[in-house]
């Protein structure tokens, strides 16, 4: 399982995403995509059981 932080999308309303781009920033979806590619291509003998892929500037305590 992948929980992806803050990705830009136009689910978002725009005065939302300006915000979080100013104080959170975004992950691009190619990032999400690269970690979803990354944990396929284990070996079977190896397995991610949960990732957390977190734009750097993304506080990870306190979010609702």
């Amino acid at each position: 399982m992948i929980h992806p932080g803050n990705v830009e999308s136009e689910l978002i309303p725009p005065e939302e995403r300006e915000r979080r781009r100013e104080t959170e920033g975004y992950l691009a979806a190619e990032d999400v995509a690269a970690s979803v590619l990354h944990m396929a291509s284990l070996p079977l003998s190896a397995s991610v059981l949960e990732m957390t892929v977190l734009p750097t500037q993304q506080p990870f305590v306190g979010r609702g």
